[in-house]
């Protein structure tokens, strides 16, 4: 047996050695190294390694060799590598009974499909429904470790059911766990109710309603009467508004960052923009009440809870 570094458990090396080492004291170090792992030839293994033989797993590397040096990085230079993958996807989805839509992806094991499955389905939530904030996934206790990892890389919050004797899932537990509905989850979501309720007074306020207790007289200076240079100057005004501190308070309060609120504003059409200045500046209000009303309006064109495009064509989701 040799006595290379590689081959000790006790010395691990902690540098790269300044002179190399002829190839066959390698290879003789590495297969040294196989005294301290599991028998998993001899069946001492669970899910681990599924070995068919030997002369299977001589094939596996004979094929795999093929490809050792391939890219999958770029399907545009490596033909072979993207027909491999369309084909496994394929496959696949017809032994899953997915039609024509069905698309998929090659992963390098069962880790990267998982963490690919979280988020995935994390995306979709955001674009279905943005109004979740904080979203999380029901699991057994004896689920993969990739969940947690997933949850912590994507920012999923994930939800553990406790096993019972027979080291099966309680499936009552479990149903316990599930969000019925996230509106009225007390705990993290009491926001929605203050932003409703601030909505109806920003709508009175809107639609030119008077305000009881508000103590703020309708202010006529506001209005624009030169529609071109509110074209010129709508966007501009509104890139304020969204710096001012209350606005980004209140859209923190709310659960939404100034980033995202600004990507909705970017989506609007500028004909949009114009009117939802018309809108504000026609307000009742001024100052400090504007800028709250402004940063719900945000939440609500943001989030869409209420479905609030329904009633207001520049609300309508950014495509």
């Amino acid at each position: 047996m040799s006595t290379s570094p590689l081959a000790s458990a006790s010395a691990p090396i902690r540098a790269l050695p300044e002179h190399g080492r002829p190839h066959a004291e390698l290879l003789d170090a590495l297969r040294a190294m196989h005294g301290t792992d599991v028998d998993w030839k001899g069946g001492r293994v669970f899910s681990l390694v599924y070995h068919a033989g030997d002369r299977h797993s001589a094939f596996l590397k004979e094929a795999h060799s093929q490809f050792f040096s391939e890219n999958a990085l770029n399907p545009l230079a490596f033909q072979s590598l993207k027909r491999m993958e369309r084909e496994v996807v394929r496959m696949t989805a017809t032994m899953l009974h997915g039609d024509r839509n069905a698309v998929g992806t090659m992963t390098s094991g069962g880790t990267e499909s998982l963490l690919l499955a979280v988020k995935t389905y994390r995306d979709l939530a955001r674009k279905r429904r943005p109004w979740i904030r904080r979203p999380n996934v029901v699991l057994p206790m004896s689920a993969h470790p990739a969940f947690d990892k997933a949850g912590q890389y994507f920012g999923v919050r994930t939800k553990k059911a406790a096993l019972g004797p027979d080291n099966r899932v309680d499936v009552k537990k479990l149903a316990r766990l599930i969000d019925r509905n996230p509106y009225r989850e007390r705990k993290r979501m009491d926001i929605i109710d203050r932003n409703l309720a601030r909505f109806l007074t920003a709508s009175m306020c809107y639609l030119g309603v008077p305000v009881s207790g508000s103590g703020v007289q309708p202010s006529r200076s506001g209005r624009i009467d030169d529609r071109t240079q509110a074209r010129r100057s709508a966007r501009a005004w509104v890139g304020l508004l969204l710096n001012r501190g209350r606005v980004r308070a209140e859209l923190e309060r709310s659960g939404i960052s100034a980033a995202e609120a600004r990507y909705r504003v970017d989506a609007l059409s500028d004909e949009e923009v114009e009117h939802l200045v018309l809108r504000l500046r026609n307000l009742p209000v001024r100052g400090e009440l504007l800028e709250i009303f402004f940063a719900m309006l945000l939440v609500l064109i943001v989030t869409d809870v209420p479905r609030f495009s329904r009633a207001f064509s520049f609300t309508r989701p950014a495509r």
